[in-house]
């Protein structure tokens, strides 16, 4: 069996000496183009399961730690207020917006609607956030209410 260095192998040699002897090639490959995000039919994002409405005190938490590593939980939570004056495209602006996004991808499709109403707005991230936790975290609270209570009585 002839070496690569002979002309035998697959490098640009063994190319040039394949074309003279007319054999056949393979046909180049195409560059695989990369994809900018998950789309939302993936069911994990950020190494964590999409949010559809199931276990929010886990997700929020794990949520929150996504928006503490990209120094955007203060915009999110709303301790950060946005300046008054503040124009459009601000550093404030441009975090909520990073949250916002950040928060759209992991969500499933079933909970796009509790977000989507602020998607025009500067203010577009903590209000997204607030929106969603207003409807999954009251449920959450009582619970807590309700395991308090039983441990209090034991």
């Amino acid at each position: 069996m002839p070496r690569p260095e002979e002309g035998g192998g697959r490098g640009a040699g063994g190319r040039e000496a394949a074309q003279a002897q007319g054999q056949h090639q393979d046909p180049p490959v195409a560059p695989v183009q990369p994809r900018l995000g998950p789309s939302r039919d993936e069911p994990r994002v950020f190494g964590l399961d999409k949010f559809n409405g199931d276990n929010f005190a886990e997700w929020s938490f794990k949520m929150e730690n996504i928006f503490d590593h990209y120094d955007l939980l203060e915009v999110m939570e709303g301790t950060e207020k946005r300046p008054e004056n503040d124009p459009e495209k601000s550093p404030w602006v441009r975090k909520s917006a990073q949250g916002y996004l950040l928060l759209g991808q992991a969500l499933g499709s079933s909970q796009i609607r509790h977000i989507k109403p602020f998607q025009r707005e500067p203010a577009k991230g903590p209000k997204a956030w607030a929106a969603l936790k207003g409807v999954h975290a009251p449920a959450t609270a009582a619970v807590a209410v309700v395991l308090e209570r039983q441990m209090a009585a034991l």
